[in-house]
């Protein structure tokens, strides 16, 4: 049973003012369950799991309260649910900017990539007759061969600290 799912059968039992007092749900994992208990939290519902092992499921109870729905709650918990799961709420697009690779202290970055021609410095190189596969700076017994690569540093210590 998917977030969503859970989300519509509680909008239902809700909505049935007259029906039931109480719904059972089909058996689901842990994640799962505590999902829909903080569902049944922003529904007004009172939510008790039963059973033991792969068989454990969930029992919703209407209270006095049911019928107020914490909308802002709803959204966020479908919206927690839903991250990472490649799953989006209706009407929504992933907004924001893209993933980037965090580095840890030490890595070196740059080093395995070359930069194309459309890159502004490689036309400032060329421009100074550089070609790709010759050394940078001076002569070619001088200039160096590889180019420099960025070490990352996370730590609030000085450049040439080490921790004792």
């Amino acid at each position: 049973m998917t977030c969503q799912t859970s989300r519509l059968n509680m909008r239902r039992f809700v909505e049935n003012i007259d029906g039931r007092r109480s719904m059972p749900l089909l058996p689901m994992d842990k994640s799962t369950r505590k999902i829909v208990h903080d569902l049944a939290t922003a529904f007004n519902l009172k939510s008790h799991s039963k059973g033991k092992g792969p068989g454990r499921y969930i029992t919703l109870v209407k209270t006095t309260r049911t019928g107020i729905i914490n909308e802002g709650k709803v959204k966020a918990i479908v919206k927690r649910a839903t991250r990472g799961s490649g799953h989006a709420e209706e009407g929504s697009q992933k907004k924001g900017r893209p993933h980037v690779p965090s580095h840890r202290e030490g890595d070196e970055v740059g080093k395995h990539h070359a930069i194309g021609e459309g890159n502004v410095g490689f036309k400032m190189l060329s421009s100074m007759g550089w070609s790709e596969g010759a050394r940078i700076g001076g002569d070619t017994s001088v200039g160096i061969e590889v180019p420099l690569t960025a070490v990352i540093k996370k730590s609030r210590l000085g450049l040439g600290a080490t921790r004792t």
